[in-house]
């Protein structure tokens, strides 16, 4: 192995001071950099976003043939409390190949549809997956939906 060989360089300040460059080569520097700089990157088109909602239409399709005594698009039927659980927990025991997240949005759909919103009353029956009552609306559920009702109408007239 050579001993004089140099393994590793630092470059270091000169311990000399270095002239400063002429006005004109300062300013041929400055162009020169200002070139070398990369223009703006071409951008990409961004994939389309899948929507975050489903017509209702679609919603009622893809869960009434699964739970058709509980998704009736004519007989608007109020789903008890947690149902989405008991969906999911029955859709995995079934072998349903249905995404959660399209059960969800599904389930979404369908309990902020105007014909269910007009359904909600205090004492209404509340039905579970096999179409069985098991609860009915309160008063406080009552007046949630009333005043969602009405934001939504608003909403909507404001979007427009």
């Amino acid at each position: 192995m050579d001993v004089n060989k140099t393994i590793l360089t630092l470059k270091r300040k000169p311990k000399h001071p270095v002239p400063e460059p002429a006005q004109d080569t300062a300013v041929l520097v400055k162009r020169n950099r200002a070139q070398a700089k990369p223009g703006p990157k071409p951008t990409e088109p961004k994939k389309p976003r899948t929507p975050r909602s489903i017509p209702v239409s679609e919603a009622y399709a893809l869960l009434t043939p699964f739970w058709p005594a509980l998704f009736d698009r004519e007989n608007v039927h109020l789903m008890k409390i947690n149902v989405l659980q008991d969906l999911i927990r029955n859709e995995d025991r079934r072998g349903i190949s249905l995404s959660n997240k399209m059960l969800k949005r599904s389930v979404k759909a369908i309990s902020r549809s105007p014909a269910y919103l007009e359904r909600m009353a205090v004492g209404q029956s509340r039905f579970d997956i096999e179409g069985k009552a098991l609860g009915e609306v309160t008063e406080h559920e009552y007046k949630y939906i009333l005043a969602r009702r009405f934001t939504i109408k608003t909403h909507s007239v404001s979007d427009s």
